[in-house]
Protein backbone atom coordinates (compact mmCIF):
# COMPACT_ATOMS: atom_id res chain seq x y z
CA UNK A 1 0.00 0.00 0.00
CA UNK A 2 1.30 3.44 -0.94
CA UNK A 3 2.35 5.51 2.10
CA UNK A 4 -0.24 8.05 3.24
CA UNK A 5 -0.80 10.25 6.27
CA UNK A 6 -3.77 8.84 8.16
CA UNK A 7 -5.28 11.31 10.63
CA UNK A 8 -7.56 9.78 13.21
CA UNK A 9 -10.33 12.16 14.25
CA UNK A 10 -13.00 12.03 16.93
CA UNK A 11 -14.04 12.94 20.43
CA UNK A 12 -12.52 11.20 23.48
CA UNK A 13 -13.41 7.52 23.95
CA UNK A 14 -14.76 7.04 20.44
CA UNK A 15 -12.09 4.44 19.73
CA UNK A 16 -9.42 6.45 17.87
CA UNK A 17 -6.42 4.99 19.67
CA UNK A 18 -7.69 1.41 19.68
CA UNK A 19 -8.55 1.48 16.00
CA UNK A 20 -5.35 3.34 15.13
CA UNK A 21 -3.29 0.70 16.90
CA UNK A 22 -5.07 -2.07 14.98
CA UNK A 23 -4.32 -0.29 11.71
CA UNK A 24 -0.68 0.26 12.67
CA UNK A 25 -0.20 -3.41 13.52
CA UNK A 26 -1.72 -4.57 10.25
CA UNK A 27 0.07 -2.03 8.03
CA UNK A 28 3.34 -1.97 9.99
CA UNK A 29 3.18 1.81 10.02
CA UNK A 30 4.28 3.99 12.92
CA UNK A 31 1.49 5.35 15.10
CA UNK A 32 2.09 8.72 16.73
CA UNK A 33 -0.35 9.66 19.48
CA UNK A 34 -0.46 13.23 20.71
CA UNK A 35 -1.39 12.00 24.19
CA UNK A 36 1.87 10.06 24.54
CA UNK A 37 3.71 13.37 24.43
CA UNK A 38 1.13 15.10 26.61
CA UNK A 39 1.37 12.40 29.28
CA UNK A 40 5.13 12.83 29.49
CA UNK A 41 4.84 16.60 29.79
CA UNK A 42 2.26 16.42 32.58
CA UNK A 43 4.98 16.44 35.24
CA UNK A 44 5.89 19.97 34.19
CA UNK A 45 2.76 21.37 35.81
CA UNK A 46 4.08 23.09 38.88
CA UNK A 47 2.90 22.78 42.47
CA UNK A 48 0.09 24.32 44.44
CA UNK A 49 1.83 27.67 44.80
CA UNK A 50 0.69 28.57 41.29
CA UNK A 51 -2.70 30.12 40.81
CA UNK A 52 -5.32 28.44 38.65
CA UNK A 53 -4.90 30.91 35.79
CA UNK A 54 -1.16 30.23 35.55
CA UNK A 55 -1.72 26.47 35.65
CA UNK A 56 -4.30 26.80 32.91
CA UNK A 57 -1.91 28.77 30.70
CA UNK A 58 0.90 26.29 31.27
CA UNK A 59 -1.36 23.33 30.53
CA UNK A 60 -2.42 24.91 27.24
CA UNK A 61 1.22 25.50 26.34
CA UNK A 62 2.07 21.87 27.08
CA UNK A 63 -0.86 20.77 24.95
CA UNK A 64 0.39 22.89 22.05
CA UNK A 65 3.89 21.45 22.46
CA UNK A 66 2.40 17.95 22.39
CA UNK A 67 0.88 18.65 18.98
CA UNK A 68 4.19 20.06 17.75
CA UNK A 69 5.97 16.88 18.86
CA UNK A 70 3.38 14.67 17.17
CA UNK A 71 3.59 16.56 13.88
CA UNK A 72 7.39 16.77 13.92
CA UNK A 73 7.78 13.02 14.41
CA UNK A 74 5.11 12.31 11.79
CA UNK A 75 6.89 14.43 9.21
CA UNK A 76 10.19 12.66 9.87
CA UNK A 77 8.54 9.29 9.20
CA UNK A 78 6.97 10.59 6.00
CA UNK A 79 10.36 11.82 4.79
CA UNK A 80 11.63 8.28 5.30
CA UNK A 81 8.95 7.00 2.95
CA UNK A 82 6.75 5.46 5.63
CA UNK A 83 3.01 5.68 5.96
CA UNK A 84 2.02 7.31 9.25
CA UNK A 85 -1.00 7.24 11.54
CA UNK A 86 -1.48 10.24 13.84
CA UNK A 87 -3.96 10.12 16.70
CA UNK A 88 -5.56 13.23 18.17
CA UNK A 89 -9.09 14.65 18.32
CA UNK A 90 -8.33 16.80 15.24
CA UNK A 91 -11.04 19.02 16.65
CA UNK A 92 -9.87 22.37 15.32
CA UNK A 93 -9.51 23.51 11.69
CA UNK A 94 -5.90 24.59 12.26
CA UNK A 95 -4.98 21.01 13.18
CA UNK A 96 -6.51 19.77 9.95
CA UNK A 97 -4.62 22.39 7.94
CA UNK A 98 -1.35 21.50 9.66
CA UNK A 99 -1.84 17.83 8.81
CA UNK A 100 -2.69 18.75 5.25
CA UNK A 101 0.43 20.92 4.93
CA UNK A 102 2.66 18.12 6.20
CA UNK A 103 1.15 15.68 3.70
CA UNK A 104 1.60 18.11 0.81
CA UNK A 105 5.20 18.90 1.71
CA UNK A 106 6.03 15.22 1.62
CA UNK A 107 4.03 14.35 -1.47
CA UNK A 108 1.58 11.97 0.18
CA UNK A 109 -2.17 11.83 0.45
CA UNK A 110 -3.89 12.73 3.70
CA UNK A 111 -6.82 10.54 4.71
CA UNK A 112 -9.12 11.17 7.68
CA UNK A 113 -10.56 8.28 9.67
CA UNK A 114 -13.27 9.83 11.82
CA UNK A 115 -14.46 7.72 14.74
CA UNK A 116 -17.91 8.16 16.21
CA UNK A 117 -19.83 6.15 18.78
CA UNK A 118 -23.52 6.45 18.01
CA UNK A 119 -24.46 4.35 21.03
CA UNK A 120 -24.30 7.14 23.61
CA UNK A 121 -24.66 4.79 26.59
CA UNK A 122 -21.70 2.75 25.39
CA UNK A 123 -19.74 5.94 24.72
CA UNK A 124 -20.38 7.22 28.23
CA UNK A 125 -19.39 3.87 29.71
CA UNK A 126 -16.16 3.80 27.71
CA UNK A 127 -15.21 7.32 28.70
CA UNK A 128 -15.83 6.96 32.42
CA UNK A 129 -14.43 3.43 32.65
CA UNK A 130 -11.24 4.54 30.90
CA UNK A 131 -10.72 7.38 33.34
CA UNK A 132 -11.52 5.24 36.35
CA UNK A 133 -9.17 2.47 35.23
CA UNK A 134 -6.34 4.93 34.64
CA UNK A 135 -6.77 6.56 38.02
CA UNK A 136 -6.91 3.21 39.82
CA UNK A 137 -4.19 1.39 37.93
CA UNK A 138 -1.77 4.32 37.54
CA UNK A 139 -0.49 3.47 34.04
CA UNK A 140 2.22 6.15 34.07
CA UNK A 141 5.26 5.06 32.07
CA UNK A 142 7.82 3.71 34.57
CA UNK A 143 10.66 5.87 33.30
CA UNK A 144 8.78 9.02 34.30
CA UNK A 145 9.01 10.15 37.90
CA UNK A 146 6.54 12.46 39.59
CA UNK A 147 7.57 15.16 42.03
CA UNK A 148 6.61 14.44 45.62
CA UNK A 149 4.24 17.31 46.27
CA UNK A 150 1.24 16.04 48.23
CA UNK A 151 -1.18 16.90 45.45
CA UNK A 152 -1.36 19.03 42.33
CA UNK A 153 -4.09 20.10 39.99
CA UNK A 154 -3.68 21.06 36.38
CA UNK A 155 -5.93 22.06 33.56
CA UNK A 156 -5.44 20.75 30.03
CA UNK A 157 -7.90 21.41 27.19
CA UNK A 158 -10.25 22.77 29.86
CA UNK A 159 -10.27 19.43 31.70
CA UNK A 160 -8.99 19.03 35.26
CA UNK A 161 -6.17 16.58 35.87
CA UNK A 162 -5.23 15.45 39.35
CA UNK A 163 -1.71 14.56 40.46
CA UNK A 164 -1.49 12.64 43.73
CA UNK A 165 2.09 11.81 44.71
CA UNK A 166 1.12 8.96 47.00
CA UNK A 167 -0.42 7.07 44.08
CA UNK A 168 1.23 8.87 41.12
CA UNK A 169 -2.26 9.64 39.85
CA UNK A 170 -2.54 11.68 36.67
CA UNK A 171 -5.15 12.29 34.02
CA UNK A 172 -5.76 15.06 31.52
CA UNK A 173 -8.76 13.67 29.66
CA UNK A 174 -12.46 13.92 30.54
CA UNK A 175 -13.23 11.84 33.61
CA UNK A 176 -17.01 12.16 33.46
CA UNK A 177 -19.64 12.53 30.78
CA UNK A 178 -20.39 16.00 32.12
CA UNK A 179 -16.77 17.08 31.63
CA UNK A 180 -16.86 15.72 28.11
CA UNK A 181 -20.02 17.67 27.28
CA UNK A 182 -18.44 20.88 28.56
CA UNK A 183 -15.46 20.28 26.29
CA UNK A 184 -17.68 19.71 23.26
CA UNK A 185 -19.56 22.94 24.00
CA UNK A 186 -16.23 24.76 24.11
CA UNK A 187 -15.58 23.83 20.47
CA UNK A 188 -18.67 25.84 19.48
CA UNK A 189 -19.20 23.62 16.46
CA UNK A 190 -15.74 24.27 15.05
CA UNK A 191 -14.90 20.55 15.02
CA UNK A 192 -17.39 20.14 12.13
CA UNK A 193 -15.27 21.92 9.55
CA UNK A 194 -14.95 21.54 5.79
CA UNK A 195 -12.13 19.29 4.59
CA UNK A 196 -12.34 20.02 0.89
CA UNK A 197 -11.21 17.12 -1.24
CA UNK A 198 -9.53 15.18 1.57
CA UNK A 199 -10.83 11.63 1.55
CA UNK A 200 -12.67 10.82 4.76
CA UNK A 201 -14.24 7.68 6.15
CA UNK A 202 -16.56 7.85 9.15
CA UNK A 203 -16.81 4.69 11.24
CA UNK A 204 -19.19 3.91 14.07
CA UNK A 205 -17.08 2.01 16.58
CA UNK A 206 -20.19 0.91 18.48
CA UNK A 207 -21.43 -1.06 15.47
CA UNK A 208 -18.77 -3.76 15.59
CA UNK A 209 -15.36 -4.35 13.97
CA UNK A 210 -14.52 -1.78 11.31
CA UNK A 211 -10.84 -2.40 10.52
CA UNK A 212 -11.57 -4.23 7.26
CA UNK A 213 -13.71 -1.43 5.88
CA UNK A 214 -10.98 1.10 6.70
CA UNK A 215 -8.27 -0.98 5.04
CA UNK A 216 -10.42 -1.33 1.93
CA UNK A 217 -10.96 2.44 1.92
CA UNK A 218 -7.23 3.10 2.23
CA UNK A 219 -6.52 0.75 -0.67
CA UNK A 220 -8.84 2.64 -3.01
CA UNK A 221 -7.29 5.01 -5.50
CA UNK A 222 -8.00 8.71 -4.87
Amino acid sequence: MKPVLVAMKGHPATGKSTLGESMAKFLHWPLIDKDDARDCLSMMIQGEEQDAARKNRLAKQLNAISYDIMFRIAETQLRLGLGVIVVCPLAWPWLFHQCQSIARRNGVEMIIVECVCRDENLWKTRLEHRAKSALLEDPLPPQISIATDSSREAWADGVQSVFDASASVWWHKPRTWEEHQKNVARYEGQCDYETGGVRTIVVDTSAGPCLDSILQFLAQKP
